[in-house]
């Protein structure tokens, strides 16, 4: 798995069985990372990626790895940690206020919602459950987002 910093990374892409995500940390970075995009039959037949969802749970959540889903605009997914606001709350020092990602998301379409911990972004699903890498349309929602989420007050 590579991370790297967020710049120029509409012009970077994932090499091949790649698949390129991003994360927006608690402290308003926007990081790159890929992860082994390959599927493996699961116990029902369909496709798993397990390099990918076992990387995104792992920064997700590092504590239980426990990762939710949420869609946004143009295909996109987030995924979130599975924990609830109250419970965010009384662990702050694992799961802090994200209000960057709050902001983001909120404008890529998700609900209003306090989010908290490392955020990630996937790219769109394909049939039987394949997550593509992020495009370059999508990177560049995501980094105008980040953007106008963190322009000061007017």
């Amino acid at each position: 798995m590579v991370t790297e910093p967020f710049e120029s990374v509409t012009s970077w892409s994932a090499g091949p069985g790649q698949v390129l995500f991003v994360l927006l940390t608690p402290d308003g970075e926007l990081l790159r990372r890929t992860a082994d995009g390959q599927a493996v039959p699961d116990e029902w037949g369909g496709p798993y990626q397990s390099g990918l969802w076992t990387a995104v749970a792992t920064v997700v959540d590092p504590y239980r790895r426990l990762a939710n889903g949420v869609g946004l605009d143009a295909g996109m997914r987030a995924k979130v940690v599975d924990v609830s606001e109250a419970a965010s709350a009384s662990v702050v020092d694992r799961y802090p206020p994200n209000p960057t990602a709050w902001a983001v998301l909120t404008t890529l379409g998700a609900p209003a919602q306090r989010w908290c911990g490392t955020v990630a972004v996937v790219g769109t699903e394909i049939d039987h459950g394949v997550t593509l890498s992020l495009t370059a349309d999508q990177l560049g929602m995501i980094a105008d987002a980040r953007r106008q989420a963190l322009r000061p007050s007017r």
